[in-house]
């Protein structure tokens, strides 16, 4: 017969600390805490995809300024000029998704950043 973990090792907390405890370590980013991590999911749970695509707009919107706020006071970088195309583009692509997504088809493009991929429907064209 297996028996059952006892409930004090073995919850969602004790994971989630298990899983992340390795980059305590690191100052930045700094590890949020449980329950900032369990706040984020409970929101994230009760919002509609409209929501959520309008969200991520706004998030693509502000990476985009950054982004382009750092290209100003370098002199031309090919990784940032990629970072800024595909800010752009997800930022297109969600503001779509925010007014309509049903019937949807969405891929994914990392041929301009290996971590950041473009959204695109159905197929990505550059």
């Amino acid at each position: 017969k297996i028996q059952t973990p006892n409930p004090d090792f073995d919850n969602e907390a004790v994971r989630y600390e298990h899983r992340f405890g390795a980059f305590a370590a690191l100052l930045d980013p700094p590890l949020a805490p449980y329950s900032q991590y369990k706040d984020v999911v409970t929101l994230t749970e009760d919002i509609s995809p409209k929501d959520l695509y309008q969200i991520a707009s706004k998030d693509f919107s502000q990476a985009r300024q950054i982004f382009t706020s750092i290209q100003q006071a370098r002199d031309s970088d090919e990784e940032l000029k990629n970072l800024i195309t595909v800010s752009k583009t997800n930022l297109v692509v969600t503001s779509l998704l925010a007014r309509d997504s049903s019937n949807r088809s969405l891929s994914f493009d990392f041929s301009l950043h290996p971590y950041f991929p473009m959204s695109c429907y159905q197929n990505c064209f550059l």
